[in-house]
């Protein structure tokens, strides 16, 4: 089900999230009406239901963000830009080859078989109003997109006790690094849209202190 989550009248953005059956992986649309312009962040195990959904958005710009190079969080890619017209940000160099390559995004050891996702579409390297902060630790190429005091965080901040380090590509010590830097650009009243699980304020957060 795609439920709305938020809706702010002074910016005219209204939040949208789909639980994906596949993982329980977070999507998140979010949805400028002055701009005419969606995000879609994480399109991970799309069903008919979002897809019909997002008919009502396609004469928009459609943007897509990815948090990190696993792929639960962008098997529907492939079909999402079949259907329709989409740019995607691209934060950095070799994060095509991540997410298209088995063994970075651990399609491989899973058996699954995910087609290259990302080839002819338009690739951008920015939104405007949204900051793009580097945070590997959990994946050789994780990030987390910030937009005003609400922070899309993948599986880098997750409400749970401890973030996954052990897959291919994480590192606890480069983890470490990762969270201070956000904890440089964001206060404990941010709201986190996690890759899995509830929304919740970064003052709740295990690593989180005074």
């Amino acid at each position: 089900m795609v439920e709305q989550l938020l809706c702010n009248i002074k910016t005219k953005k209204t939040i949208w999230r789909y639980r994906s059956y596949f993982y329980g992986t977070n999507c998140y649309f979010v949805e400028d009406k002055r701009k005419a312009e969606l995000l879609i962040i994480d399109p991970g195990g799309f069903t008919s239901e979002v897809f019909y959904f997002l008919e009502k958005f396609r004469e928009y710009k459609i943007i897509l963000l990815i948090t990190h190079e696993h792929f639960d969080h962008h098997i529907s890619l492939g079909l999402l830009s079949k259907l329709f017209s989409i740019a995607i940000l691209i934060p950095s160099d070799g994060f095509i080859d991540a997410i298209n390559d088995t063994r970075n995004n651990i399609s491989h050891y899973s058996n699954y078989f995910l087609p290259a996702a990302i080839s002819t579409q338009s690739l951008i390297s920015e939104v405007k109003d949204l900051e793009i902060v580097f945070t590997p630790g959990h994946s050789k190429h994780s990030f987390c997109y910030i937009l005003y005091d609400i922070c899309f965080s993948g599986d880098t901040v997750i409400d749970r006790e401890f973030t996954v380090l052990k897959l291919p590509g994480g590192s606890k010590k480069i983890f470490e690094k990762s969270i201070g830097l956000l904890k440089e650009k964001l206060s404990k009243s941010t709201l986190i849209l996690p890759g899995h699980g509830d929304p919740f304020l970064l003052k709740s957060w295990y690593l989180w202190k005074e």
